[in-house]
């Protein structure tokens, strides 16, 4: 699914032990930021809250919550200016 795209997901680019960086197209971006554009806060804590602390790999808190909230509205609002501009995104992390 498109919300799906705007993590680590998309064309992969480049892939070793600790960094991904993978390519959305300008069609792609649309849709990811169409997709993720109407997620409430609330509706982020319930997806967040499902994730087990073994498959997230590390200890789950409101701190941990707040962050990665912050860091999706921050990748929310790239997607809706890239697509706003007619624009593809490669996205990479380092972990």
């Amino acid at each position: 699914s498109p919300a799906s795209w705007c993590i680590l997901n998309g064309v992969p680019m480049y892939q070793k032990e600790d960094v991904i960086r993978s390519f959305v197209d300008v069609a792609g971006v649309s849709q990811v930021a169409d997709a993720i554009a109407p997620l409430t806060e609330s509706d982020f804590r319930t997806q967040y809250d499902r994730i087990s602390e073994s498959d997230y790999g590390a200890e789950k808190s409101d701190e941990d919550f707040r962050y990665t909230w912050d860091y999706f509205v921050a990748l929310r609002n790239l997607y809706a200016r890239a697509a706003q501009a007619g624009r593809s995104v490669v996205f990479s992390v380092d972990y």
